[in-house]
């Protein structure tokens, strides 16, 4: 299966230009099944060109939809690109909120600390740089409506705890 449509000689400089700067990547036009998170709905439509050549069209994230694929995977690295981002696009608490509501997620675990990671960006690298106070906006609803966690949630809780470098 090619992923690319275009000459071959070019997907081979490519491919030999992004390993020999050790620029990380994956060619593939179906980012959004890299996790169990799925990305926000519209996240294709918001993707900017970067680059526009006959045969090939090089997109990357709108900015949010970029803080939200970070955050989905969660690694320090990743949680410092996200900060970088806010910062470099003063994006808002609100903006990433509403964003985040586009997604269509699927009880997993992988969502539960998707969720976790992003309350913990928002309160610790959103609301603390821009000195809001944490009772600003309400948090994502849980799954359930219950005060009490259900046995999923709680034994995850339990089972590890997720924290950033400061």
């Amino acid at each position: 299966m090619k992923i690319i449509n275009c000459p071959e000689n070019l997907y081979k400089n490519l491919l030999e230009h992004l390993k020999e700067n050790k620029i990380q990547f994956n060619i593939d036009e179906d980012f959004d099944s890299w996790g169990m998170v799925p990305m926000p709905l519209g996240y294709r439509e918001r993707a900017i060109p970067v680059y526009n050549e006959e045969n090939i069209t090089v997109k990357t994230l709108e900015p949010i939809d970029f803080i939200i694929s970070k955050l989905r995977r969660g690694a320090d690295i990743d949680i410092n690109d996200a900060e970088k981002i806010v910062s470099r696009n003063n994006i808002t608490e609100k903006a990433i909120r509403e964003r985040v509501s586009k997604i269509e997620f699927i009880k997993t675990e992988e969502t539960f600390w998707f969720k976790q990671r992003l309350e913990m960006f928002i309160n610790e690298k959103i609301k603390l740089k821009q000195g809001l106070s944490q009772k600003t906006e309400p948090k994502l609803k849980p799954e359930s409506q219950s005060s009490k966690p259900d046995a999923l949630t709680e034994s995850l809780q339990n089972k590890r705890e997720i924290k950033f470098r400061r």
